[in-house]
């Protein structure tokens, strides 16, 4: 079922249409509002998409960062189960 999320981010809000269980709507809305506020309230002379943009490269960052932990825990279980053979 789709889900309808609102972020209100500044002064602009934006509407997003998902379709995944409430309770990951509402995590992902209240994470980007909070890393959005947190952002802001450091850089309070920042634009809206100044914000977006770094929050954006801090999203694929930890993707990045994410890919290569499971890589190297994938290797070594792989050398794991190479050595139980």
């Amino acid at each position: 079922m789709k889900r309808t999320l609102v972020l209100k981010l500044g002064d602009k809000s934006y509407e997003l249409s998902a379709d995944v269980p409430e309770e990951f709507v509402l995590a992902v809305v209240n994470r980007i509002q909070n890393q959005f506020a947190q952002i802001k309230n450091n850089s309070s002379d920042a634009s809206i998409d100044e914000i977006l943009v770094v929050m954006l490269a801090n999203s694929v960052l930890n993707e990045i960062q994410y890919e290569e932990t499971i890589s190297k825990i994938t290797n070594k279980l792989k050398a794991f189960m190479s050595l139980k053979r």
